[in-house]
């Protein structure tokens, strides 16, 4: 019976940036925006205990930098200033489908996707 039940249980995912801030994927909506701007369902600001050059790199992330389709594991830039990368590969306009260890780039900012049981 407890195997059924663990079949059950979604896996958690998440983004863990360079800096150890986790950023966890809801995968109650089709599509999440991921940016600095309070709008965003992710939302990329530095911690508050952060320092000045920590700081720049989330300076380089756009309002709405990118977006994520969290069911298919599908991300896509938004056209952002700085650019999306995944494992140092530009995605532009393109989508790209991201795997659990892939390293995101945000600008300057490098994230981890991750998927827990």
């Amino acid at each position: 019976m407890l195997e059924k039940i663990q079949f059950y249980i979604n896996k958690m995912k998440k983004l863990i940036d360079q800096f150890g801030v986790e950023y966890p994927i809801r995968e109650d909506k089709k599509e999440l925006f991921i940016g600095k701007d309070s709008s965003c369902d992710i939302v990329v600001i530095p911690p508050k205990n952060s320092q000045d050059e920590d700081s720049l790199a989330y300076s380089t992330i756009s309002g709405t930098h990118a977006f994520l389709f969290p069911k298919e594991n599908i991300l896509k830039d938004n056209n952002s200033k700085y650019g999306t990368y995944i494992n140092d590969k530009i995605v532009n306009e393109k989508v790209f489908k991201i795997k659990p260890g892939n390293k995101i780039r945000l600008g300057a900012l490098e994230l981890e996707f991750v998927e827990e049981n």
